[in-house]
């Protein structure tokens, strides 16, 4: 393929555990097409460690593809008080869908809800470690998987039914 026809995306997602209660994730989306960006996208929310519940969002299109793409982000403000625990996805398609918003915010808000459901599940020290030694039993060996599972969904009752590792069987 010709490099001057070349796609590339970067993006990312970064968590700033505030403090007890809260955490600010903030996401961006940088496209560029044939050398021109087509889309440079920030999105920013403070998310209840506890509720893990949208407290404030808001976002930022610094390059837009059309005039208008500005417009989409009033719909933003309708996900605050919209909880990252089960069915985001399916509000945020809900109330952001289709012509209601931007299908790149779509994405990226689809991306930072997992990161939302970490913050919330394993917000403070002592919960990064416990999930941090429960991946290392985990990886490499695949008898312990199940134990895990199931004592990981006794443990954080919210992952159940979340995928299909932690679905109730």
């Amino acid at each position: 393929m010709d490099e001057s026809m070349k796609f590339k995306r970067s993006n990312g997602i970064e968590l700033d555990m505030n403090d007890d209660e809260t955490v600010t994730i903030s996401s961006f989306l940088h496209d560029v097409l044939a050398g021109e960006v087509m889309h440079d996208l920030e999105l920013k929310m403070v998310v209840s460690k506890d509720t893990a519940e949208i407290i404030s969002i808001d976002g930022k299109i610094k390059t837009p593809d059309y005039l208008n793409c500005h417009e989409a982000l009033e719909g933003l403000k309708k996900l605050e008080g919209l909880s990252f625990v089960k069915g985001f996805n399916k509000q945020v398609l809900s109330l952001m869908g289709g012509v209601k918003g931007c299908f790149q915010f779509n994405n990226m808000l689809v991306q930072v809800g997992a990161s939302a459901m970490v913050a919330h599940l394993f917000g403070t020290e002592e919960g990064i470690m416990k999930y941090i030694n429960w991946v290392k039993r985990c990886k490499g060996n695949p008898e312990n998987v199940k134990d895990n599972i199931e004592f990981r969904l006794k443990q954080v009752p919210e992952l159940t039914n979340t995928c299909y590792v932690c679905r109730y069987t």
